[in-house]
């Protein structure tokens, strides 16, 4: 493996050797803290070595970035399958949101540490490219929550989105906590969650905003 990924030419080779480096550090996320990856643990798995795994990213972080727009895109794809035709009833389409993102916990894993740890350590442009690529994805949610909403404005409904996204990250870290955590938890006498706690908590949530979000009067009070 070592040599065929030393040896990448052309574009569509660098492409392939690009899929393998994600799929070895997203492998290691599932099992190791976000702090315990580096690129010399990316490059070990992979059977190379570190200064070959910088012919094609700089910092785990552009790797983090990469794997993030990956789970977005089949988050947004399971998105369009399941809740396109979806009545307009905040009960059933809080039910339907969030079965999809329980289905895409590893997305929301991302999105628990993307603004404070993985945007952090990469290039203006990196970024850049990053955000404006995450801005073009959820097109298509945007134009699905508008049908679920049609009184809002096209900022609130990007305000929805990322109300139901930040809120989902912060229960995947809360219903689905670490080893520390839970030994933590049970010996504070915390008591612990169920299978199903973050789909009930999402759906109840996602109901409640949807019944009681209202449209702004005055568009400027609304704020990114």
């Amino acid at each position: 493996m070592s040599e065929e990924f030393q040896r990448a030419r052309t574009k569509e080779q660098k492409e392939i050797r690009m899929s393998v480096v994600m799929e070895v550090t997203d492998a290691q996320f599932q099992k190791m803290p976000y702090q315990s990856i580096t690129l010399s643990t990316i490059a070990r798995d992979l059977g190379s070595s570190r200064a070959n795994l910088y012919r094609y990213v700089r910092t785990k972080e552009e790797i983090f970035l990469q794997l993030y727009l990956q789970k977005q895109t089949a988050l947004i794809e399971d998105f369009k399958k399941k809740i396109k035709n979806v009545p307009c009833d905040p009960e059933i389409f809080g039910a339907q949101l969030a079965e999809v993102f329980s289905h895409h916990l590893d997305f929301l894993h991302y999105q628990s540490i993307l603004a404070e740890i993985i945007e952090q350590n990469v290039s203006l442009e990196a970024l850049t490219r990053f955000k404006k690529q995450v801005r073009e994805d959820r097109t298509p949610i945007y134009a699905i929550l508008t049908k679920q909403c049609p009184s809002l404005s096209p900022r609130q409904i990007q305000q929805l989105y990322l109300t139901f996204l930040y809120e989902g990250a912060g229960l995947y870290a809360h219903t689905m906590p670490g080893t520390l955590t839970q030994k933590a938890m049970k010996a504070a006498g915390y008591q612990g969650y169920q299978k199903d706690s973050f789909q009930n908590m999402m759906a109840e949530f996602i109901t409640m905003c949807i019944e009681h979000y209202k449209p702004f009067h005055n568009e400027e009070k609304v704020h990114d």
